[in-house]
């Protein structure tokens, strides 16, 4: 009687035990995955600046996420996150101070152009008080009885009028002229922080954000005039993490780079290249319908993959090759950014599924995702 009370006892502790054990396993699950999410954060708010050296902490970030995921205990996640917040508080301090001092420059393009405007409004009050007086200047001449002095004083004051209206013309040229050439620096600074702003630091493509705002953009001119078509090529490098840990993470920037290169040269001016994120990028192909896009995707990877290029700059003889999947999609009524990218990541997750380098357009995907297994 007393052993099976005490067995009975055991099965519920163990019970107990395992229950905790399991809150733990979840517990930690959901922190772990909260952790990932703020680092992706702190990833993606690193703006790609240049001047901060933020392509390099993005990877680094990217680096953690998966030292994060592949580490499960204690001792190897501890290590993997050592010395990490120190990192991330030191660069959002560089990017703080950076983006303090581009308001700074701002504010103080504000007041030229604040003092530039006060400067000529007080210049207008003067000509004003000026003309005011010649005025009463002409009032007191009609008071004169002698027609020979009303004359004299009259050529005497439309002689000053004539030099204050000279002068007044002469200081708004020059103020104008100043204007102008403040006008165009500031202009030029602009369209330079733009094209800045809109621009992939490491590869020379657009970014992520300039690919957002053309790609909605194209959306809306189809919703406007359905002859405004186009199609997205989504494209992944293909075995990109096999070439960072074989040659480096500097051989990577150059494979990324001359991919863009590649890009540039075989597609249309007038085509639209961007890095979407790590080693995707994005093309946009005004006027393509979905077969020709197709087609031209296909020809890409084939020339693509008959490239080689130098690993390394004093080593001519050392050349590495890679390639590149592709999902192609069109523009359909109704479109949204997320529909579009959608189909376009399907067809590319196809592509990979069927053994990478080639282009998959959407029909084919959906075709594909009918039958199991999937036809390549």
């Amino acid at each position: 009687m007393r052993f099976t009370f005490q067995h009975n006892n055991d099965k519920v502790a163990s019970a107990q035990l395992l229950a905790e054990l399991q809150e733990c396993r979840n517990r930690s699950e959901m922190l772990l995955s909260a952790v990932l999410a703020l680092i992706n954060c702190v990833k993606e708010f690193s703006f790609g600046l240049a001047e901060i050296n933020a392509d390099a902490f993005a990877r680094q970030m990217e680096e953690l996420k998966q030292q994060m995921n592949t580490e499960r205990g204690t001792a190897g996640l501890r290590r993997a996150f050592n010395g990490q917040p120190e990192a991330i508080d030191a660069f959002i301090q560089r990017e703080r101070a950076y983006l303090e001092e581009r308001e700074r420059e701002y504010q103080a393009i504000i007041d030229l152009l604040r003092g530039s405007l006060t400067s000529l409004f007080e210049e207008n009050q003067g000509f004003t008080r000026s003309l005011d007086e010649q005025s009463l200047q002409l009032e007191h001449i009609t008071y004169l009885d002698d027609i020979r002095r009303i004359k004299e004083r009259l050529r005497g004051q439309v002689e000053t009028m004539r030099s204050t209206v000279a002068k007044k013309a002469a200081l708004d040229r020059q103020r104008m002229d100043r204007l102008s050439r403040e006008a165009v620096l500031l202009r030029k600074n602009l369209e330079r922080v733009i094209d800045i702003s809109q621009t992939d630091t490491l590869t020379g493509a657009s970014n992520r954000l300039a690919f957002d705002l053309m790609l909605q953009r194209m959306i809306d001119r189809f919703s406007l005039t359905r002859g405004a078509r186009f199609c997205l090529l989504m494209c992944d490098l293909d075995n990109f993490k096999v070439i960072n840990d074989t040659y480096g993470h500097p051989v990577g920037d150059r494979v990324l780079k001359s991919f863009v290169a590649e890009c540039r040269a075989y597609f249309r001016e007038e085509d639209f290249i961007a890095r979407y994120g790590g080693e995707e990028f994005a093309i946009i192909l005004p006027g393509a319908t979905l077969s020709d896009a197709r087609r031209r995707a296909q020809l890409f990877c084939k020339r693509l993959a008959g490239r080689r290029f130098r690993i390394y700059a004093d080593r001519p003889g050392e050349n590495l090759s890679f390639t590149t999947s592709i999902g192609v999609s069109e523009i359909h009524r109704d479109d949204t950014i997320e529909t579009l990218l959608g189909r376009a990541d399907r067809a590319l997750y196809q592509a990979k599924a069927c053994g990478k380098n080639r282009a998959v357009c959407e029909q084919d995907a959906v075709k594909a995702a009918r039958k199991k297994p999937a036809p390549c």
